[in-house]
């Protein structure tokens, strides 16, 4: 057999065992090298270990502060109309969401802290301070994404800043255009263009929830059919005057 290096033995019975022989004769050869290879994927191994340690007891400590005012954020959304001051609960929330934020910024709470702040401010009506919370989570995968676009439009619209409320709504739209909430992003995009008095784009949007999303409660949603009719008389009328 033809030897590739010099022989460790004079004969290998196979290719395989001679490049085992070969593979420990130069481990032998380059001692320095081999530990200092193998050290620096030891320390690469303790320092992910560590790094892992450091965020899971990042992710435990930030959620046991969320814990504490849990109760309290799901009573100030689902209870909004029916509590007297809402300012003496929301310098309880607030405090403890923000320390999430500030001490655990990479941990899944720190995203709910950002979402519950968004949501409160909305139903506060401080809309611009809404968008800026639910804008720093935009990008980030969570399951109530679909809701920080929905709160970020409907923000925008609030304000009245119909540009950027259609900006986002077509980013929801593309986003989710295979999901159930194609349905509510076409929803938005066509009470937008109403509200424009954009009767063509309107009705588009409109129509798509029907055609698209027929299985989706919108589709059946006696608002939107209203709406449909009313614009659809309204283009009728454009048309018959030209």
């Amino acid at each position: 057999m033809k030897q590739f290096n010099k022989p460790i033995r004079k004969n290998y019975p196979t290719a395989f065992s001679y490049n085992v022989d070969l593979f420990f004769y130069y481990l032998k050869k380059n001692k320095v090298a081999v530990i200092s290879i193998f050290g620096f994927i030891l320390l690469v191994l303790i320092g992910l270990f560590v790094y892992s340690l450091v965020v899971q007891n990042a992710e435990n400590k930030s959620l046991v502060l969320l814990e504490t005012v849990y109760d309290d954020i799901t009573m100030y959304i689902d209870k909004y109309g029916t509590i007297g001051d809402k300012r003496v609960l929301r310098e309880k929330i607030d405090p403890a969401l923000n320390k999430i934020i500030k001490k655990y910024p990479y941990t899944k709470e720190a995203t709910r802290a950002y979402y519950y702040l968004g949501l409160m401010d909305y139903l506060d009506g401080n809309y611009q301070k809404s968008i800026d919370n639910l804008m720093k989570i935009r990008e980030k995968n969570s399951h109530f994404n679909s809701n920080v676009y929905f709160g970020i439009v409907q923000s925008y619209i609030n304000l009245g800043k119909l540009d950027e409320a259609e900006k986002y709504a077509l980013i929801m739209y593309k986003k989710y255009k295979k999901d159930v909430f194609g349905a509510l992003s076409c929803y938005l995009l066509g009470r937008i263009y109403e509200m424009d008095n954009n009767i063509d784009k309107a009705l588009e949007y409109y129509h798509k929830i029907e055609k698209d999303y027929a299985s989706s409660y919108l589709a059946m949603d006696k608002k939107i059919k209203n709406s449909i009719l009313l614009l659809e008389l309204e283009a009728q009328k454009s048309s018959s005057t030209k």
